[in-house]
């Protein structure tokens, strides 16, 4: 054997056995859970205003086209289609959020005709 195998069977078959004993022999100790920090509540509470806000401006922007469009175009022009199915969708979302259960007084689903 040369000196390098000789080394390499040293660490393989004693030494590494060895260290791997102690090892399992080991205890880890894990630290109690810490209740959650208010900070990070309170971020994730602002993150959800922010996020409900942002929803409730992109409705009422698109509501102020679908107006505006209404005005120029027929129920069955495509831009008008398209709003109609946007605000549609955003109040589908925050319905199922719970953040908007009847539609806003003055509000009318069908246009007057």
């Amino acid at each position: 054997m040369t000196q390098r195998h000789l080394r390499l069977f040293t660490v393989l078959f004693i030494a590494l056995p060895a260290v791997l004993a102690s090892a399992a022999e080991a205890t880890i100790e894990v630290p109690e859970r810490s209740p959650p920090r208010q900070d990070l509540i309170d971020s994730r509470d602002t993150v959800r205003k922010a996020e409900r806000d942002r929803m409730y401006m992109q409705l009422l922007q698109q509501r102020q086209i679908l107006a505006e469009l209404r005005q120029r175009y027929s129920e069955q022009h495509p831009d008008v289609v398209a709003t109609s199915r946007r605000v549609a969708e955003l109040e589908a979302r925050l319905r199922e959020q719970g953040l908007l259960t009847t539609p806003p007084e003055g509000f009318r689903k069908d246009p007057p005709r």
